[in-house]
């Protein structure tokens, strides 16, 4: 895996978690 696309998916990630709400 090249290191943009680490970086995209951490990023993704790390929206993904903000977005919905902390159960």
């Amino acid at each position: 895996m090249s290191a943009s696309a680490e970086a995209t998916v951490v990023i993704t990630h790390e929206v993904g978690l903000h977005a919905r709400p902390s159960v």
